[in-house]
């Protein structure tokens, strides 16, 4: 297996603070390079300026719906790995989610040792 010799860089989108703050703090100690995004707006330039190696996406957002911004992204990026994180957590949402694009879906609250599972399955 091929190693990476740069460290894999993440994009979360969500706009609570507080998890991004923890999500910042937990993998970047685990070796990765954590892009921040409060908005969909937000999101935007980290994406322009050189696309991530994985994206991760809450679905309720204050200016746009997460699942038609993944639908939207993966037309442009097939090969980027999205996984949802978000506090829908019907079955229909999932399923809903992993139809559009998503590669993976976790619903809040999270454990961030499964997050960081799911992130180095989906990088592999």
């Amino acid at each position: 297996m091929e190693e990476r010799s740069l460290p894999a860089t993440l994009l979360a989108i969500d706009d609570d603070p507080d998890i991004l703050k923890v999500l910042k703090a937990n993998l970047e100690l685990h070796g990765f390079k954590l892009q921040t995004a409060a908005s969909l707006a937000e999101a935007r330039k980290p994406l322009e300026a050189g696309r991530p190696d994985l994206v991760i996406l809450d679905l309720m957002l204050p200016d746009g719906d997460g699942l038609e911004f993944c639908c939207s992204l993966k037309s442009l990026h097939p090969q980027l790995p999205v996984i949802m994180l978000t506090a829908r957590d019907k079955i229909s949402d999932k399923v809903v989610g992993l139809e559009l694009g998503a590669d993976d879906y976790m619903v809040k609250p999270f454990e961030t040792s499964e997050l960081l599972a799911r992130i180095k399955a989906r990088l592999r």
